[in-house]
């Protein structure tokens, strides 16, 4: 991301060590009292008046770490919407939506998705995460960032969209289940099935490249591809033999991911055997994974607690909770 020739190299390096998006407060620093924090933002808003672009830069991305402590600088960040570079705007605007300042931000973050530094357009993208009700423009924008020659930017966008549950961009995320990055795939997945939970119902379109997500070679994009299979399709029992594939898996989060998508499909008892094993791995993760799936399942999973009551003393306090919590679910408490 930060491979750029000569001097425009060294530059890109400071602009991401100032700015926030990648390095910002990997740094060791004493934790500031609130007081503290708003004298902070009022320096830092002093700061983006400032004749040097660095130091503008700087400020506007710690402007955008401080979060609600940035309120005394939201002058200052309207003013620096309207900097010569596209960076120090882009920072300005990721701090205002932060803060609840949307209305003059937004427009400037679409700008930035369409900026030639990809740095700048991954973060805008997921910044625009923070806008409550996209525009028509950043709607757009988003969806041909989906198509970005960068994978961050287009991972960041499927997952924007993903939280908006934005239903426009349904065919756009369905080509990315096909993208070679990782993380593009996993995000594209969730943001469709996101779309499935708003519609309560999954597209055939959708549950046909989510299926296919079921063969994928990494784990993590098969348990997101079932997890986003669990709203009915036109045809539930065909979705449900299709998962059934994933209980052989051998990931541990796979298997228990498919289980509860047909257990929430409507056949707990296909999908009991798998959880129930699983609450014996060695690994807590995968045991507080089916304790909580089966607590998700109910009343429907109630055979299953006799196995779920030893999990109450497990040696992991998120497992015995989770544990106590599936107990009285099971037993309709």
């Amino acid at each position: 991301m930060l491979a750029r020739r000569n001097a425009i190299a060294v530059a890109t390096i400071v602009a991401c060590v100032a700015c926030g998006w990648c390095l910002h407060g990997t740094q060791q620093r004493a934790p500031m009292s609130s007081g503290a924090r708003r004298d902070r933002a009022e320096s830092l808003a002093r700061d983006l008046r400032s004749g040097d672009r660095w130091t503008r830069l700087r400020a506007a991305g710690d402007l955008r770490v401080l979060g609600v402590d940035a309120e005394p600088a939201i002058p200052g960040l309207l003013h620096a919407l309207g900097d010569p570079y596209i960076d120090v705007r882009a920072q300005a605007a990721g701090a205002l939506v932060r803060l609840g300042e949307t209305e003059h931000a937004q427009p400037v973050l679409v700008e930035c998705l369409r900026a030639e530094s990809s740095t700048v357009r991954s973060g805008a993208s997921a910044d625009l995460g923070w806008v409550p009700e996209l525009s028509p423009e950043a709607l757009l924008g988003l969806i041909r960032s989906l198509s970005d020659l960068d994978a961050t930017v287009r991972a960041n966008a499927a997952a924007t969209l993903g939280e908006k549950a934005a239903c426009e961009a349904e065919s756009a995320l369905l080509q990315c289940l096909r993208d070679p990055e990782t993380q593009v795939r996993i995000n594209a997945a969730g943001a469709l099935g996101s779309i499935a939970g708003v519609l309560g119902r999954t597209s055939d379109a959708a549950a046909q490249g989510l299926v296919a997500l079921l063969d994928d070679p990494q784990a993590a994009v098969r348990a997101t591809a079932a997890d986003s299979l669990r709203v009915p399709t036109s045809d539930p029992s065909e979705q449900v033999k299709q998962l059934a594939s994933l209980l052989d898996d051998p990931s541990p989060s796979v298997r228990i991911s498919g289980a509860l998508s047909i257990a929430l499909l409507g056949e707990p008892q296909r999908a009991l055997p798998t959880l129930v094993e699983s609450l014996s791995d060695e690994d807590w993760v995968v045991r507080y994974s089916a304790v909580t799936s089966l607590g998700l399942i109910g009343r429907g999973a109630s055979d299953a607690l006799p196995q779920v009551q030893p999990l109450l003393d497990d040696p992991s306090p998120a497992v015995a909770g989770a544990a106590r919590t599936t107990s009285r679910l099971l037993a309709g408490d």
